[in-house]
């Protein structure tokens, strides 16, 4: 008896401890499936649209069952803080300086980057307007050739940090390549300030151009576009009087003989101008950006007359200016409005679009942006 118990208990035992084992061993399976699902894909459906986002692999593909359409985008943002503060520039209304050059070899140039983009002819020097455009599939290869570049492996970083000591830059730098034409649709001005006049410094021919944006960083999240892509947006409230422009920062052009930098400098709204508005709010992530987004997405793919890509999402800070214009008579053309310009700092994700589309007889573009306000979850197309 003492024997048969004594086998009973140990049999009982080891059921025990394979129990325990096995629940063990699948509580560790358990945790290995949740963690590597965290790295799979989450999903968007709205409509006929699918946004499968990839976080691992920093991209986003949409799909539209309805048209066949299937397109990848780069998410450019792939760190970046769960909160953030909003910021108001005070004082606001003060001019940045406009020819100041931070690095003498590079020369200070103007370029029309969105303006190629678009399809349409520049502007020229002489005031007429070119013939040359890029085609659909040229534009078509800017868009493609985005690539994100690590500050510290972009070789010229060092010396725009020497160049602008006060300024905090963003870790990435991103290349748009421009390719190369016969034309003279590339030109290059400046200002020249013994003549006081725009002279053209360069007809870039026969070569594509590397052209470099490298900005600021302000609590870990970059400041401003690209100035390739449209962001401007306007808005007028009729009962509180009030005008809500949201823009791009200010940039320079810079030319080193070879390759076009936009540099983000501001020194409207720099680190010392800026004073905390609103701390550590909750910053939307690219994924929930992207659901809220999807319905303008949804529309702009819907039309059959253009030709689009959705191809980057990036977090960034834009300026949001607020005007009184309560005190303003529209109807008295001697009268001088004075207005009260408040700005402030808002973070969105910015999606990057690009339409192709004929008008007139002309094949032209649309290079426009997404703007979901990261904070507040608004949506706003850039039109």
């Amino acid at each position: 008896m003492i024997n048969r118990h004594k086998a009973k208990k140990t049999a009982l035992a080891i059921v025990i401890m394979t129990l325990i084992a096995a629940m063990l061993m699948q509580g560790c399976k358990g945790e290995i499936t949740d963690n590597s699902s965290e790295t799979q894909p989450s999903s968007i459906e709205y409509e006929q649209l699918k946004i499968d986002i990839d976080n691992e692999n920093h991209c986003f593909v949409i799909k539209k069952d309805d048209s066949n359409i299937e397109m990848k985008g780069m998410i450019l943002t792939y760190d970046h803080p769960d909160t953030a503060n909003v910021y108001k520039i005070v004082p606001y209304d003060e001019e940045p300086e406009m020819y100041y050059n931070p690095i003498k070899e590079w020369q200070r140039v103007e370029f029309q980057p969105l303006t190629i983009l678009n399809g349409f002819p520049v502007h020229y020097l002489d005031g007429t307007f070119g013939d040359a455009r890029l085609s659909r599939s040229e534009r078509k290869g800017v868009i493609d050739s985005l690539t994100r570049i690590s500050a510290p492996d972009f070789g010229r970083m060092e010396k725009i940090k020497t160049a602008c000591p006060n300024a905090v830059f963003s870790d990435y730098v991103i290349r748009y390549t421009y390719p190369a034409t016969d034309t003279d649709l590339y030109e290059l001005t400046t200002f020249d300030l013994i003549r006081k006049t725009e002279v053209t410094v360069d007809f870039i021919k026969e070569k594509p151009i590397d052209y470099y944006v490298i900005r600021r960083s302000v609590g870990g999240i970059t400041v401003g576009t690209p100035s390739n892509i449209y962001t401007l947006y306007e808005k007028y409230d009729d009962k509180k009087k009030e005008e809500t422009l949201i823009f791009n920062e200010e940039w320079k052009f810079l030319y080193d003989g070879k390759d076009l930098y936009e540099i983000h400098t501001n020194d409207k709204a720099t680190e010392k101008n800026i004073k905390v508005y609103q701390s550590d709010l909750p910053v939307l992530p690219v994924e929930q950006a992207l659901k809220k987004a999807a319905p303008s997405i949804n529309r702009i793919l819907s039309d059959s007359q253009k030709e689009t890509w959705i191809y980057a999402a990036e977090l960034v800070y834009l300026t949001v200016q607020l005007t009184d214009v309560s005190n303003i008579d529209y109807n008295n053309a001697d009268y001088i409005p004075r207005s009260r310009n408040e700005g402030y700092w808002y973070p969105f994700w910015v999606i990057y679009t690009h339409s192709n589309f004929m008008s007139v007889g002309a094949d032209e573009a649309d290079h426009r942006s997404i703007l979901v306000n990261a904070i507040t979850g608004e949506v706003i197309l850039c039109n």
